[in-house]
């Protein structure tokens, strides 16, 4: 076989030279280069490794935090409504308090009204009466051809009795209603 190598022109000693010098610059390389390099992948992946496992922690801290805050905006809306709510009672209890003392001012007025439109009416009824009596007697007096004396008389004395019944229906008489 030395024949057939020597006769391409491999020589024995070159390649084992050769191989040598491949083994002498491989485990330089392996030492100074390879190892550094597998040293920074190695760090590398590690510190991707970490990065993970921080944003599965971050992920992990913002779920929580979602939930702590879809839980403090539910118990938000739940105050707001029950301070809406309340609110909207009060507001019904002013809303009623308002209507009744309308109502009760206006009862009180309907009521002064009905008083002063009895009083009026009841002035006109006594201002009616003795104009009445007073023309009752002046066609008395005219049918007659003579003044009656007491027609004066007869005018106090039906207003008077206007007031008396004024009295029994239980009413005051009015000052100056038979003026």
């Amino acid at each position: 076989m030395g024949d057939v190598l020597h006769a391409i022109g491999i020589r024995w000693q070159l390649v084992l030279v050769q191989l040598v010098g491949f083994l002498i610059v491989f485990g330089i390389l392996k030492t100074l280069l390879f190892d550094r390099i597998h040293k920074v992948l190695e760090d590398r992946a590690a510190e991707e490794e970490h990065r993970r496992l921080a944003i599965g922690s971050a992920r992990h801290t913002l779920d929580a935090a979602r939930a702590r805050l879809k839980t403090r905006e539910s118990e938000v809306e739940k105050q707001a409504y029950e301070r809406t709510q309340a609110e909207v009672r009060a507001g019904l209890k002013v809303k009623a308090d308002l209507v009744s003392q309308a109502t009760d001012q206006a009862r009180r007025e309907v009521t002064g009204a009905r008083e002063e439109f009895s009083k009026a009416r009841d002035r006109a009824l006594a201002g009616i009466q003795a104009d009445v009596a007073e023309l009752a007697l002046f066609v008395a007096s005219q049918v007659a051809g003579r003044k009656l004396d007491g027609a004066g008389q007869h005018r106090q004395r039906a207003t008077r009795e206007v007031e008396a019944l004024l009295a029994a229906r239980g009413k005051r008489p009015l000052e100056g209603g038979a003026a």
